[in-house]
């Protein structure tokens, strides 16, 4: 019996937290950047 495909709650809730880790990495890089510059990256 083939399994049955998961539902699209389930999709959009693994998307959801897919895009939250995605936006924490940025977040992270941003920061990390900022303080290696001396927080003048200008």
């Amino acid at each position: 019996m083939p399994l049955k495909p998961p539902t699209r709650e389930i999709l959009n809730r693994e998307r959801r937290s897919q895009l939250r880790f995605l936006l924490v990495l940025a977040v992270a890089a941003l920061l990390f950047t900022v303080a290696r510059t001396g927080w003048r990256p200008w």
